[in-house]
């Protein structure tokens, strides 16, 4: 029986002192560790009940910390977010106090100090000005037909200017007007082609940069 009652006061004592060095924990901003240590406080029925208190009343008190990156007009980015150094895909518990953020994108880099306090489930933003949007491939589709009408245009424009204009025919046909006609209206359908060609090519080419203009930001992660 004084066995069992010495047993007990030294349970009673070890769990006592783990129970104190806990709560300094706490005090210091080190509430993961504190939490951690309370788990080796479960052989004392004395201090049973004070011990699970406390347990409860830090796991309450765990902050969370969730981040997103966006761009300026509230898009959400697909960026990379790190918290003290570490990758975070969602909400993280961390200790409360101070916190560094950091949310790459390309080579967009914007870092940010973040305070949490006990019981604080926070969310923050961290802006990415001039964040990369990807080019969207009907761009280049647009680009490429483009840049092929424009070439036929050149061509058309050459062959039109290598035929005989009237005043060269003259000579050669005077009597025969009906070839002069027909050169006439050759070289005139070519002129014709080439300035359709070159519209065509500008009207495509402004679609496309209008599409460049106005492509949207990466696609927001999912919430998963």
């Amino acid at each position: 029986m004084l066995c069992a009652a010495f047993e007990a006061r030294a349970d009673t004592e070890a769990c006592a002192r783990v129970l104190e060095r806990a709560r300094d924990a706490r005090a210091a901003g080190k509430l993961q560790d504190a939490l951690a240590q309370m788990s080796a406080c479960t052989e004392c029925p004395a201090l049973a009940d004070v011990c699970d208190q406390t347990r409860a009343s830090m796991r309450a008190a765990l902050p969370t910390l969730s981040v997103r990156a966006r761009a300026c007009d509230g898009t959400t980015l697909d960026a990379i977010v790190t918290i003290d150094g570490d990758v975070a895909t969602s909400a993280v518990t961390l200790d409360p106090g101070r916190h560094d953020v950091r949310a790459v994108m390309g080579r967009r880099v914007e870092e940010q100090t973040v305070f949490v306090a006990e019981g604080e489930h926070k969310t923050v933003s961290v802006v990415i000005a001039d964040a990369p949007r990807p080019t969207p491939p009907g761009v280049w589709v647009l680009s490429a037909a483009a840049a092929g009408a424009l070439v036929t245009s050149g061509v058309l424009f050459g062959v039109s200017a290598s035929l005989p204009d009237r005043s060269t025919l003259i000579p050669a046909v005077s009597a025969n007007g009906e070839a002069l006609v027909t050169a006439d209206a050759t070289k005139r359908d070519f002129a014709v082609g080439a300035g359709v060609a070159l519209a065509v090519s500008m009207t495509v080419l402004v679609t496309a940069l209008v599409v460049y203009l106005t492509r949207p930001f990466p696609q927001p992660k999912s919430s998963d």
